[in-house]
């Protein structure tokens, strides 16, 4: 069965000028058409020709069974209270408009249960990319979360258990973070040998592979090794992002994490103490990575659903409001491999819609006015009769 959609102004996450007035068509689940006149047989639509029409957000990078706050104390809860909590957040990210989201790991793989959980149909949620457990070396930033793994033959079959549970990416921690006592944010955590081994094994299995890493040696090897994104990249130099931009490597940016971190009651002292130093230097390394044409993706990194907030961090560092639509749309869906499915408004493209009350080409904190989200053609949320 088709259903009719009247739009008002329609932001198809590829051009630049939007669209006023279109009728979308939406046939099992997928765009059929996308027309300036109202199509044959038409006589009952819904009629959105009061708000706009973006496609459905991708967030890049988010874990959605942490919060803000104390990442070991959340670590040592009962899996059953994590996995409620991360039921809980999925519904609250697909609501803020986020039908895909490619999620960084999380603990005893509870991403993939969630996923199963999404696609059966039993919770509302995004459609879910995972990581399964992320991998560190010994001791190494956020190791109470990860799969430790030390020398090429551990790494290699540490990326193999991830693959073979069901890992849509693999995810290695290359340097030390914010959220680790005593880690070093510039300081490799792998040798230049064991980060050319996890890139290697990955794409030999045929998965992307994403590093957290900040920034110093550890991120000249990921370049070298051809990595497929650099998550958060807070100590990025201007060469070292000349350098991404040269192989296409993916910067995923996670502004808002920094904020929510040092608001959160709970954060230890070191993490918001970090968050601090971070917040100091973040626009001047966005603002590098834009000059240089780094692809860039957003992740909320905890802050779910936040996206209005790291779209704003790229416009106030370089970026047009068309460009960082584009980077939560249709370059989020390039990155993920995913560029002929979604990420976009086009005929044979799912019906993922996100329907807003405002203008977000001249106020970007319109997307958080959300009156319907759509995902598969389905309507997920409303907050508005029809």
């Amino acid at each position: 069965m088709s259903q009719n959609i009247l739009c008002g102004t329609l932001i198809d996450g590829e051009n630049e000028e939007p669209f006023k007035g279109v009728w979308l068509t939406i046939s099992d689940g997928l765009i059929k058409s996308i027309s300036d006149s109202k199509p044959v047989g038409s006589e009952e639509f819904l009629d959105l020709s009061r708000f706009t029409i973006l496609p459905g957000f991708i967030d890049c990078h988010d874990h959605v069974c942490l919060d803000p706050g104390d990442e070991f104390a959340q670590a040592q809860e009962p899996l059953g209270w994590l996995a409620v909590r991360g039921a809980a957040r999925v519904r609250t990210i697909i609501e803020a408009g986020v039908t895909t989201l490619r999620n960084a790991g999380e603990h005893e793989r509870l991403d993939l249960s969630l996923k199963r959980a999404i696609e059966a149909g039993m919770i509302p949620g995004p459609r879910l990319l995972t990581a399964g457990i992320w991998i560190c070396r010994t001791g190494g930033h956020g190791w109470y979360d990860e799969i430790e793994a030390d020398g090429p033959w551990e790494i290699r079959k540490a990326i193999r258990e991830e693959v073979k549970h069901g890992a849509d990416w693999i995810k290695i921690m290359v340097t030390g973070g914010i959220s680790t006592p005593n880690s070093d944010a510039n300081m490799s955590d792998f040798t230049r040998e064991e980060i050319f081994v996890a890139v290697d094994e990955a794409h030999r299995l045929g998965k992307k592979i994403s590093a957290h890493a900040h920034g110093g040696p550890g991120v000249d090897s990921l370049i070298e090794a051809g990595v497929d994104s650099i998550e958060h990249g807070f100590y990025l130099t201007q060469s070292q992002l000349h350098e991404m931009a040269k192989k296409g490597i993916y910067l995923c940016s996670t502004y808002g994490i920094i904020a929510a971190i040092i608001d959160e009651p709970s954060s230890p002292d070191f993490s918001r103490e970090g968050c601090i130093k971070v917040a100091k230097i973040i626009h001047q390394m966005l603002i590098k990575a834009i000059q240089e044409n780094v692809p860039i993706v957003v992740g909320t990194d905890g802050n779910h659903g936040k996206m209005a907030v790291e779209l704003e961090a790229l416009i106030k560092s370089g970026y047009s409001h068309s460009q960082a639509i584009k980077a939560l749309t249709s370059q989020a869906a390039r990155f993920l491999g995913l560029e002929s499915q979604t990420g976009s408004i086009k005929k044979g493209f799912k019906a993922d819609l996100v329907i807003i009350d405002g203008d977000p080409l001249s106020d970007i904190y319109a997307i958080e006015n959300i009156k319907l989200v759509m995902k598969d053609g389905n309507i997920i949320f409303r907050n508005f009769p029809i």
